[in-house]
């Protein structure tokens, strides 16, 4: 999580959605820069609504807009099976195939290596409503950084930081079939994003 107090703005930072990049972007601009540990770097919405909103905005005399950048879910789940061959803890997922990664993310109770959470918990609240102001993919980059240049008035450069190494992602149909069905709601709002390129939540 970045907090801009210049731009009253604040990055919600999805894991394994690019965010490492999109850090390194934006960093030179952040009054607030939060880069550890991993459950308040990567504030959800709800988190952020609930625990510091109200206080960040009370201090300022003015509201903060929020943004986050979404990933294909396909690809994003990829990301956290590299990333986590590379843990020596209980949540690595070495020994194990990307097929076998994928079935026990699918599991109301998955083992600590198939914990990766998913992205519309991270931007919605419990009832379903979007938290984020404004939501991009981070497959369609133009719209996210045509707004962060507006934004920061300075360019905006996106480079591809923290990247794992190549290893055999073969996921069957079977698997994939059944992923897409657990994660529908992911999909959908994923799609939604791609496809506006810039989605904005309506302000109150």
């Amino acid at each position: 999580m970045q907090i801009f107090f210049d731009q009253k703005l604040v990055f919600l930072a999805v894991p394994k959605a690019g965010s490492t990049s999109c850090e390194a972007a934006f960093r030179r601009f952040a009054s607030v820069d939060v880069i550890s540990p991993p459950g308040r770097r990567h504030m959800t919405s709800r988190r952020f609504q609930r625990t510091l909103r109200a206080k960040l905005e009370r201090e300022h005399k003015s509201r903060f807009e929020t943004f986050a950048v979404l990933r294909d879910p396909l690809d994003r789940i990829a990301s956290w099976f590299r990333y986590r061959k590379r843990q020596g803890s209980n949540k690595s997922t070495a020994g194990l195939t990307f097929d076998e990664f994928v079935r026990l993310t699918l599991h109301d109770c998955p083992p600590p290596a198939a914990k990766i959470g998913s992205q519309d918990c991270f931007v919605k609240s419990e009832f379903g409503d979007i938290l984020v102001d404004h939501l991009f993919c981070i497959e369609n980059p133009a719209p996210f950084i045509a707004f962060a240049t507006d934004r920061f008035q300075f360019p905006i450069i996106l480079e591809h930081l923290n990247k794992s190494p190549a290893i055999d992602m073969t996921l069957s149909e079977e698997i994939k079939s059944l992923f897409k069905k657990y994660r529908e709601r992911e999909f959908e709002l994923y799609s939604k994003v791609r496809d506006v390129g810039h989605l904005r939540r309506p302000i109150k």
